[in-house]
């Protein structure tokens, strides 16, 4: 939710006031995004807020980038086998989101945003403290395969539901949020 919010408005990617860079003309996939792109989208945050901000990605983009090599064949980004997968992008600690978009995604990626830099001190959570628990016998539900379906009481099972209602807002969107987007042509 706070990344990708619920509605169009939502989130990181929704905000409208959060700061854009575009990839230029002829980059319409998200494997096209260089290290040049993420130092030029750091550039549009406000200078107060980059030394405490983050870079958001799938693993797949953010490991696309570290596979980057000169023309010597050297990695670009320092790293070894043993320094682990995240290693920062221009100083800046990298956060990997399974619910952002991977290079691998079908349909059009041209101007659409799937990373961001940002840093998450403005990125406020609210929490009711509130929480709605519920219990049935009688539900029918979806096995995690996504086709088998399990009748609970048949099974002799209960199915519990826990609900809580929280909220994810930007604060000064336009100082502490930048977002990647491809470009549309």
């Amino acid at each position: 939710m706070g990344f990708l919010g619920l509605t169009g408005t939502e989130g990181i990617f929704g905000n409208e006031d959060a700061q854009v860079y575009s990839l230029s003309s002829g980059n319409t996939k998200y494997e096209d995004v260089s290290y040049d792109d993420i130092g030029k989208a750091m550039k549009l945050l406000d200078d107060s807020v980059v030394k405490n901000s983050i870079v958001l990605s799938s693993w797949d983009i953010s490991h696309g980038l570290r596979m980057e090599k000169d023309d010597d064949g050297r990695y670009i980004l320092p790293q070894s086998p043993t320094s682990g997968t995240n290693v920062p992008f221009w100083g800046l600690n990298v956060v990997n989101s399974t619910v952002l978009p991977k290079s691998t995604d079908s349909g059009s990626q041209a101007n659409k945003a799937f990373m961001a830099i940002y840093d998450p001190r403005y990125l406020f959570f609210g929490d009711r403290q509130a929480y709605e628990l519920e219990f049935s016998k009688e539900a029918t539900v979806t096995s995690s395969d996504g086709e088998t379906t399990i009748n609970l009481f048949e099974q002799d099972m209960v199915a519990i539901k826990v609900s809580e209602r929280i909220d994810i807002q930007l604060v000064e969107a336009d100082k502490a949020f930048a977002m990647i987007k491809t470009s549309a042509t």
